[in-house]
């Protein structure tokens, strides 16, 4: 348990400093620079490394805690685009979940099936998050 608290700890911390570096720039609404694109990657990787790592482990607590952070965050989304309601928890959706790819993001045309925060979180982190942990575990036996 105490592992997974750290791996844990480690994509949250590399998530806010992706977030961190590329906030001024979507605020102002600049094309991210290469570093931006460099930790966006990096996030990415983390996240797939962490899957790999728990999925060999056998661990099914980080399976459990990836899909419900993502699937509370897409519950959000979809209700918002429906209703136009609970705009604060959008935003904190944005900011999580979201804003830590606009390094990759930011490079698509604004009208890019990529930019929309949904599918781009699907395709780009949860989709190679979940194939990371499914290899970690059929490699573990």
């Amino acid at each position: 348990m105490k592992r997974e608290s750290i791996g844990v700890l480690g994509l949250i911390l590399i998530s806010t400093i992706t977030l961190n570096r590329v906030l001024s720039h979507y605020i102002k609404g600049g094309k991210p620079d290469i570093l931006q694109t460099l930790l966006s990657i990096a996030c990415i990787l983390c996240w797939m490394l962490a899957s790999y790592y728990y999925g060999k482990a056998g661990s099914k607590n980080f399976l459990i805690f990836t899909l419900s952070f993502f699937s509370i965050g897409f519950l959000i989304q979809i209700v918002y685009h429906s209703t136009e309601q609970i705009y604060l928890l959008t935003i904190l959706t944005y900011v999580i979940m979201w804003l830590p790819l606009y390094g990759i993001i930011g490079h698509f045309d604004r009208d890019s099936f990529l930019t929309d925060p949904i599918s781009a979180t699907v395709i780009l982190l949860l989709l190679p998050t979940a194939l990371a942990y499914i290899l970690g575990k059929r490699l573990s036996r």
